[in-house]
């Protein structure tokens, strides 16, 4: 019996439920539409010559093996029970077909019932189709042959359309199981394509939507609800989860979007609790499609980053310590700032703020203190500015200001004043009271076209000009004044390359013998000769050298050459014409030098290099370098005496005189300063007590005593008067190259 589909029947899950299913289907007012055709068909002789009764009995029972049948099979997809449900509907049909005379014509019916069956369980009927409508076939052509099946067409031609039948039914069933199974792969892959994608978008963490034109969310992914807490198109119209600034970039962009181009932005998202996501959103425009009918975005989590770039953006304009502006962003501002002031015509101002001694604090405390104290520096300054001011940290314990709207000067004095007046007040750190002081300065905006840099510049140079005078005070800048540091910066950076290009020279000045004027000695005496201002004498950068610490190595290096240079002298007997013992040369240590570990080692090695006799050596030592640290200078002294080295005490009387420094340094002579010796011809009676105490004093102590400063034949007889030792000023000699000395050491003798 031919049947259709019954998707009801295969839903039940009973026998039961299926048969009633199956009989209450309406493909069963077939019977009686086909009694009756059979009916008419019997009257007018076109059916076999059987009765009536048994056309109507084979037909009721091949529809009840049919309900029966799709009732026990019909679920079947393969193995006997699919073989069942073909057999018996096929049978059912073929029994109908040939009782009516007309099977070998009407056997095409079994594609029918083939074709319903696979309809619902696929290709694999092609197989059991084939072998059991030929089968069917087969057993009605026999029933013809033994005449036990009624036919209306007569052997041998009924024979011969069953052939073509079956063979037209069997290629016929082959090939709707050819198309069958293409379309299962198909549909398989499908499937596969589908589940595939689902997988993918149901487990991604990035959100897919598709938003209609109407601006209603047309679908959404599970991420849609998992990241924002939404049921898909339970939420709000895409509008109304926009940031209002990202609105105008989200139109602009799903305007580019056209023609399924996709275009990328960045924007954000609140969720359920009113917070605000990033993502970073592809944008296709599918409205053309009639299956999406909308924009396909796809929208990735990104607030993480954008969290880390913002850190990244402040960590890069902002001190990291104390989360004030950075110079970056403090120069950034100071422009802004003058810009704005060209317009208005009002006046910027730049305070540059140092903490005084602060390095104390750091070794004193340790470095975390120190960074406390920079922290509530910064709070307190804050509190003392106004809302327009720029408070930033260059690095360090350097602070900047920048004063915006300024009337004149005034205005940015008061506000270093509040400053000032913050920091009076201590602060308590690491369980300690604190008390600090700053140095600023003050540069102002006098004309247009003053850059950031300059202006920062002026401020700091003004800073320096208050630390030289009282720590705690400000300082404005003045351009006379800058123009002199400035000078004196670029003097300490070239003298930092005086060595390397050799620009260093060492003038001698004779040192000779009260008594007969002989030569006894010389003084090296250090020049600087400048590529662009010619000789420099110490007054004009010994300063600098002393503050920069290359003291320390210019020092090393005129007790080297001084050594060298009298050795030489002392090999071509040069000396020995004038006078019967060797040359001695006098060289002056610094405080810094004489603090230093290694001057007892550059000594040695001065005195070592140039083969000199150490005796010949003299270290002039001032009262004031002896006293800035006594203990280093002891050791340092010491190990120099042990060497064979003398030592003198350098413009004695000038400084902390005190018989301990006699008595605790390796001392060997006194010089006596030259301003006293000055005194000497001018009848100074305290300057000529002050000489007559001294060169008793050193010989009361077993010292010599030099004179130094002598200019005229009556200080000199005074000094003989007064049984002075040695002597040397510009009665003897000036200091001169070493060639020259040399030259004018034979004749010194008899100019005395």
């Amino acid at each position: 019996m031919v049947t259709a589909a019954v998707p009801a029947a295969e839903e039940a899950t009973s026998l039961r439920q299926r048969l009633v299913l199956r009989i209450r289907h309406p493909i069963n007012a077939v019977v009686p539409v086909a009694l009756f055709a059979f009916w008419l068909l019997a009257r007018h002789g076109l059916i076999a010559h059987i009765p009536f009764a048994a056309i109507v009995g084979t037909l009721l029972i091949a529809e009840v093996v049919s309900v029966l049948a799709f009732a026990l099979w019909g679920d079947a997809r393969g193995g006997w029970r699919l073989w069942a449900l073909l057999g018996a509907d096929l049978a059912a049909v073929g029994a109908v077909v040939y009782a009516i005379g007309w099977g070998p014509v009407f056997a095409i019916a079994l594609l029918l019932g083939v074709a319903d069956v696979m309809r619902r369980s696929g290709s694999a009927v092609t197989v059991p189709g084939i072998v059991i409508s030929l089968l069917v076939i087969g057993a009605g052509q026999s029933g013809i042959v033994v005449g036990g099946v009624p036919t209306l067409i007569r052997p041998p031609i009924a024979h011969g359309l069953a052939g073509l039948e079956a063979a037209a039914v069997a290629l016929t069933i082959w090939l709707i199981g050819w198309f069958a199974a293409g379309r299962e792969r198909w549909e398989a892959e499908l499937d596969r394509r589908e589940r595939y994608f689902s997988a993918l978008v149901n487990n991604s963490a990035d959100i897919v939507m598709v938003v209609g034109t109407d601006g209603r969310i047309r679908y959404t992914s599970p991420a849609f609800e998992r990241l924002l807490g939404f049921r898909g198109q339970d939420g709000p119209p895409a509008v109304e989860l926009l940031h209002p600034d990202d609105l105008p970039a989200v139109r602009q962009v799903m305007a580019a979007a056209a023609g399924e181009r996709a275009e990328q932005l960045e924007l954000r998202l609140h969720d359920a609790d009113g917070r605000w996501i990033w993502f970073e959103s592809f944008v296709t425009d599918m409205s053309d499609d009639p299956v999406v009918d909308g924009y396909v975005g796809n929208l990735r989590d990104i607030t993480r980053r954008k969290v880390a770039e913002d850190r990244l953006a402040f960590a890069a304009v902002h001190d990291g310590l104390t989360g004030l502006p950075n110079r970056l962003l403090f120069l950034d501002r100071l422009d802004v700032a003058l810009t704005r002031s060209a317009r208005s015509g009002k006046k910027v101002g730049v305070i540059f703020l140092d903490l005084d001694h602060f390095k104390r604090v750091n070794d004193g405390f340790g470095h975390a203190a120190g960074d406390e104290l920079l922290v509530a520096v910064a709070d307190r300054l804050r509190t003392v500015l106004r809302a327009g001011d720029t408070l930033a940290r260059l690095g360090g314990d350097e602070f900047t200001v920048i004063c915006e709207d300024l009337d004149g000067r005034r205005d940015a004095l008061q506000t270093a004043d509040r400053l000032i007046t913050a920091l009076r007040r201590p602060f308590t750190v690491a369980g300690e009271t604190l008390f600090v002081a700053a140095s600023l300065g003050i540069a102002v905006s006098e004309r247009q076209g003053t850059s950031p840099a300059e202006l920062l510049r002026r401020s700091d140079l003004a800073m320096y000009r208050a630390k030289e005078g009282a720590r705690g005070s400000y300082a404005l800048f003045d351009e006379a004044s800058t123009r002199a540091m400035v000078e004196d910066l670029r003097i300490g950076n070239e003298l930092h390359r005086a060595l390397e290009r050799r620009e260093l020279r060492v003038h001698y000045q004779p040192i000779v013998d009260v008594t007969d004027g002989r030569l006894v000695g010389a003084e090296a005496l250090v020049r600087w000769l400048h590529p662009e201002r010619g000789l420099l004498l110490p007054a004009e950068f010994i300063g600098l050298a002393e503050d920069t610490n290359l003291i320390v190595p210019i020092g090393a290096w005129v007790l080297a050459e001084a050594c060298r240079q009298v050795a030489e002298w002392h090999r071509h007997d040069a000396a020995r014409r004038v006078t019967s013992k060797p040359l001695t040369v006098h060289v002056n240590v610094s405080a810094r030098q004489l603090a230093e570990s290694r001057l007892a080692r550059d000594v040695q090695r001065a005195v070592a290099e140039s083969g000199i006799d150490p005796e010949a050596v003299w270290l002039e030592i001032t009262e004031s370098a002896l006293s800035r640290d006594p203990q280093a200078a002891t050791a340092s002294l010491q190990a120099v005496r042990e060497g064979g080295v003398h030592v003198a005490i350098d413009d004695f009387g000038t400084g902390y005189s005190s018989l301990t420094l006699l008595r605790r340094f390796p001392v060997e002579s006194l010089k006596v300063d030259r301003s006293f010796v000055d005194g000497l011809c001018e009848g100074n009676d305290e300057d000529l007590a002050i000489v007559t105490s001294v060169i008793s004093l050193a010989h009361s102590l077993g010292l010599q005593a030099v004179a130094e400063g002598v200019e005229n034949g009556r200080q000199l007889s005074t000094l003989r008067a007064l049984g002075c030792d040695l002597a040397q000023g510009y009665l003897f000699g000036r200091p001169q190259a070493p060639e020259e000395f040399a030259h004018s050491a034979v004749t010194l003798v008899g100019s005395v």
